[in-house]
């Protein structure tokens, strides 16, 4: 009754993290979540992506009927209780809530829906692997079952990109080291100008809208600071030194000097500002103007206010946006400084915190054959066997049975992974002997058999099995695709046949090959010769005269083997080459 666990469960707790005081907003389940084949279902089916730094918050309604019917056998069974125990490999940040706070749902008493809320901000990009332990109490055919399973689910958490108010970064967060790109986002229209202060935590700094990419190479946070500062043109003081004689033109002139006063006018023309006028004088300064320029450029047009007549032009000069004092020359004869200041205007300040996460400890220790991680910050494990993962193995340590590659990936709280060395297991293995295929042999699992006879190679011998004729010493030495090269112990086959004499007969030559012959010692008159194989069958039979002296028996047509020759009740044991 396996069947429904995983349905349940995998979606119900995809991207949940085991967090002892989740504090995500309380779900209602959804009774309208149901399924076409009255199996338990989750909705929705599939739960979408998480992002990396932004906030996620999905909730999840699973139905669990009362009764159900297992497709594979057809029996009917109640569903009595699950109970989820616990999660691990979920991504670092997200939390959750279920609706019932014993993590226990009662299909039998009538508690056919539950509901979570997964929700948080995911730290770190990836695909995690989330293992999870339900204990499901079932009853079918008058049995209460508990079954306690681990099911493995998948959950993506995409790249995400993350922005302060005044500037933007494509990473908050890597595992043993972060790059970081930054870009200031506030930008003004000339003739402002903005300036920036960047502080990246890590001792490094740069005034740069768009810095070159930051790395950090030590665990743990770092604050990055920016401070944005908007600066503004402003025009200060205007000092006349000399003056153009073109003033003395009016009558007031006659008894006075000139009057002095400017005119500004932006890039468009317009007139922006006029000054006081200064009277009877022809150098003097106007101060603590504090006008903005903002729309240059801006022509600084000097007059002489007359009584009577137009007031007299002094000459015009471009104000350069230079900051601080700069002299002017209209070219006809006024000349002077005026003051310009780039002023600030606005300061913004933004600070956000990266982080460099640790890399899990995957040292691999050995004890015999049981390969085992130590850390006690390793929370999820995948073993490999030559490259391919091993099924439902999840725990810290593994048994090797198989020759192969091992190795792990092993990952922290943070979703930080790493793999482990590989370790190459070479098991022993022996050779066996079949007496009736007269035949040494092991398994046919190698990539390549070389097998060897007293200490010498036989040529041609490649196969997993090697045919034997003759007693002594039998070894082989054998390579696989995944890098063992071994040899196995010493097999020694004895195939010798006493020569003693019984009562009736020896026999040769031994090994036999077309004819064996039989030396009787007596007269028995008529007897036959049976051929026994290792089994007891008979072989052949055949009628001879035994008469002493020497017997010939045509033995072509046996296998290669051992066989038994009996006359008259005496056995005597013999080998078909």
């Amino acid at each position: 009754m396996k069947y429904f666990l995983p349905i349940i469960l995998c979606a119900l707790l995809l991207s949940m993290s085991m967090v002892a005081s989740a504090q995500c907003p309380t779900c209602i389940p959804d009774e309208t979540c149901t399924s076409a084949n009255g199996l338990p279902a989750v909705c929705p089916a599939v739960q979408p992506n998480a992002v990396a730094g932004s906030y996620y918050e999905e909730q999840l309604t699973f139905y669990m009927p009362t009764e159900i019917t297992d497709p594979g056998s057809g029996i009917n069974a109640t569903l009595l209780s699950v109970t989820i125990t616990s999660a691990t490999g979920l991504p670092y940040g997200l939390e959750f809530t279920l609706n019932d706070p014993d993590a226990t749902y009662s299909p039998v008493n009538g508690e056919n829906y539950g509901c979570a809320t997964i929700c948080g901000t995911p730290l770190l990009s990836g695909t995690y692997s989330v293992v999870i332990t339900v204990s499901a109490l079932v009853s079918a055919l008058g049995f209460e079952v508990t079954q306690v399973e681990s099911f493995e689910s998948v959950l993506i958490v995409d790249p995400g990109e993350g922005s302060a108010n005044s500037f933007s970064f494509d990473n908050m967060a890597d595992c043993g080291g972060l790059y970081v790109n930054y870009d200031a986002l506030v930008e003004v229209p000339s003739p402002s100008v903005v300036s920036y202060s960047w502080d990246f935590g890590n001792g490094q700094t740069s005034t740069e809208q768009y810095p070159s990419t930051i790395f950090y190479d030590e665990i743990g946070d770092y604050e990055v600071v920016l401070t944005t500062t908007v600066s503004d043109w402003y025009l200060d003081v205007v000092t006349v030194s000399t003056l153009n004689d073109n003033w003395s033109g009016d009558l007031d002139d006659l008894i006075s000097t000139a009057d002095p006063y400017f005119q500004i006018f932006d890039g468009d023309g317009n007139l922006v500002y006029a000054s006081a006028t200064q009277d009877n004088t022809t150098n003097t300064s106007w101060n603590a103007l504090g006008l903005q320029l903002s729309n240059p450029p801006y022509v600084l047009q000097f007059l002489d206010d007359d009584d009577i007549t137009a007031d007299d032009d002094l000459g015009s000069a471009n104000i350069e946006l230079l900051d601080g004092a700069n002299f002017f020359d209209t070219g006809n004869g006024t000349t002077g400084i005026f003051n310009v200041m780039l002023t600030e205007s606005n300061v913004f300040m933004d600070s956000i915190t990266v982080s460099v996460l640790p890399i899990p400890d995957a040292t691999i220790s050995q004890t015999g054959t049981t390969l085992s991680f130590a850390d006690p910050s390793l929370t999820t494990f995948t073993w490999y066997q030559n490259g391919v993962p091993i099924q439902d193995v999840n725990s810290s340590s593994y048994t090797m049975t198989d020759g192969g590659q091992y190795y792990a990936e092993v990952a922290n709280q943070f979703g930080c992974s790493a793999v482990s060395e590989t370790i190459l297991y070479c098991p022993e293995f022996t050779v066996e002997f079949d007496v009736n295929a007269m035949e040494v042999s092991v398994p046919d699992i190698y990539s390549s058999y070389q097998w060897y006879f007293n200490g010498l190679a036989v040529d041609n011998a490649t196969s997993s099995y090697l045919p034997i004729t003759e007693s002594g010493n039998y070894a082989v030495q054998v390579t696989t695709t995944y890098g063992c090269d071994m040899s196995s112990e010493v097999l020694t086959v004895d195939l010798a046949i006493s020569e003693e004499p019984t009562k009736l007969m020896t026999v040769y030559p031994n090994p036999a090959g077309r004819i064996l012959y039989l030396n009787i010692d007596a007269n028995q008159g008529q007897s036959s010769v049976n051929i026994y194989d290792l089994t007891g069958r008979v072989i052949c039979n055949q009628s001879i005269m035994t008469i002493a002296g020497t017997k010939s028996i045509d033995v072509s047509s046996l296998a290669p083997g051992i066989y038994f020759a009996e006359v008259n009740h005496q056995r005597i044991r013999f080998i078909k080459a």
